[in-house]
């Protein structure tokens, strides 16, 4: 009988003994699945984070004469490209966010540094109303290094004192396609619109903000002023004002989305 016990106590150590190990076993594939479901998780965002493109540097000389610097988001798969304007007193990096979406969007993107802003030549607080009405030569010359890398399909798009040389621009250069305006005023440092609306036929989209004053104002006056059958302006509520449209996490959804399906139908 005892020999039969101790047999039995036997096997059933062994029983133990295996689904011990079984246990073991399954929860270290368990672990190593687990493992493999994280590093999957890694490998999808590291692509993510290291497809931001680095853009570019190029200085090149305006029709008039100046030296003026440039970043330029190359997409050599696409002839279709936009000019970007910056801000008073911002610099082409000031754009970065936007030319990094519309570069995923399948557009080159020239972003650029006024006469007298950045690596350009001169100072801007120094200027005189011409010298910056002038800067609507900054947008040509960038107009023209698009077209030297052969984009023949162009849009401009500024915000404030850029969202009026945009403007000033398309009665300078009939090829450009279509401008996006964002926070637009009548006269902003001598850089004017009221001479220079009546004459867009192109398809202009602008921005204006209900607490932003003298763009809102500005904008209404530009609606009676302006022929082209194609405005369209879009009023957000705050009192955002030009870039901030687009860093407000209450405004950035709505005007991006509207941005790019205005590009997409004209550029």
């Amino acid at each position: 009988m005892m020999k039969k016990f101790h047999k039995i106590v036997k096997r059933l150590k062994k029983k133990i003994k295996s689904a011990v190990k079984k246990s073991k076993v399954k929860k270290q594939k368990k672990q190593e699945k687990n493992v493999i479901n994280e590093s999957s998780k890694i490998a999808i965002k590291i692509p993510f984070i290291g497809s931001k493109v680095k853009p570019k540097q190029f200085e090149i000389i305006t029709p008039d004469g100046i030296d003026i610097k440039l970043n330029f988001y190359e997409n050599k798969n696409s002839k279709k490209g936009l000019i970007l304007l910056p801000m008073l007193g911002k610099t082409k990096e000031s754009m970065d966010s936007l030319a990094q979406s519309f570069y995923k969007a399948g557009y080159n993107c020239v972003a650029v540094d006024y006469r007298g802003h950045g690596g350009s030549e001169l100072n801007w607080q120094s200027f005189r109303s011409k010298d910056f009405a002038n800067m609507v030569y900054d947008a040509k010359a960038a107009k023209d290094f698009l077209k030297a890398h052969k984009v023949n399909s162009i849009g401009v798009i500024g915000a404030s004192i850029g969202a009026n040389i945009a403007l000033n621009f398309l009665t300078m250069d009939s090829e450009v396609k279509t401008a996006i305006a964002i926070s637009p005023g009548i006269d902003y440092r001598g850089v004017k619109v009221d001479y220079s609306i009546p004459y867009i036929k192109v398809p202009v989209l602008i921005f204006t903000s209900k607490g932003d004053n003298y763009s809102f104002v500005s904008t209404q006056h530009i609606q009676k002023l302006c022929s082209s059958p194609n405005l369209c302006i879009d009023v957000v509520e705050g009192d955002g004002h030009g870039m901030e449209l687009l860093s407000n996490p209450k405004t950035r959804k709505h005007v991006m989305k509207k941005m790019q399906k205005w590009i997409e139908m004209f550029v």
